[in-house]
């Protein structure tokens, strides 16, 4: 969420596909947006995070800008009538329903509903495990808009730990923007990070040489030479 987010000025419509949990809604929220639509296609998962998982989400759901929207995300977006600024896919890899998630009809739906200035990302899975649907993704990506980005964390609590993620947009580009800029976007939004910071911003961004070259299908994902 916060690459993103803080990549825009100032992100007040913000459309979430998945994110059952609330924990990705609930970072959104720190941004300062008017709104945001969360689209779940499964309510249990709502459900079963709020009863057993609470921290995860924490006061989200009860926010007033906060709107939950039980329904498939693609056929939502396919059908929305309305702009946003930033568009966040929190789904699962591209496997039954979720596999639509990474189709480039489903990335022309997010082209047509996002602003000029708005900005897509979604997660695209460990590019150790599952390098080749994370190449998939970008290279669809790429068919459908100008500017595509890969950048990295840490997330130890799921397979592989190198977690990537794809960001898409009509020209607005997330590495553009200095740290100093970043620093005080974090301050006027009043958020406190314990990962992120805005001097290893550019460096999500830095990938290793094994990565950029599956990206562009010069090889496969191949850690051993």
């Amino acid at each position: 969420v916060h690459p993103v987010l803080l990549a825009h000025p100032q992100p007040r419509r913000v459309l979430l596909v998945g994110g059952g949990d609330g924990g990705a809604l609930r970072r959104i929220l720190e941004h300062g947006v008017e709104r945001a639509t969360m689209v779940e296609i499964d309510a249990d998962v709502v459900d079963v995070s709020t009863r057993y998982l609470p921290r995860i989400a924490g006061s989200a759901f009860d926010d007033p800008r906060a709107r939950l929207v039980i329904a498939d995300g693609v056929k939502y977006l396919r059908e929305l009538g309305e702009q946003v600024d930033a568009v966040l896919v929190d789904s699962t890899d591209p496997v039954g329903a979720a596999e639509a998630l990474f189709s480039e009809a489903f990335y022309r739906s997010v082209h047509r509903v996002l602003a000029d200035d708005g900005i897509l990302v979604t997660q695209s899975g460990s590019p150790i495990l599952i390098g080749a649907e994370l190449t998939r993704a970008y290279q669809t990506l790429k068919q459908v808009f100008p500017l595509v980005r890969v950048y990295l964390a840490a997330v130890p609590s799921y397979p592989g730990t190198l977690w990537s993620f794809i960001c898409a947009s009509k020209g607005r580009d997330p590495m553009a923007v200095n740290a100093a800029t970043l620093r005080q976007r974090l301050a006027d939004r009043n958020i406190s990070t314990r990962y992120y910071t805005p001097e290893g911003h550019r460096g999500l961004f830095a990938l290793p040489p094994f990565m950029a070259e599956a990206l562009e299908g010069e090889k496969p994902v191949e850690l051993v030479s």
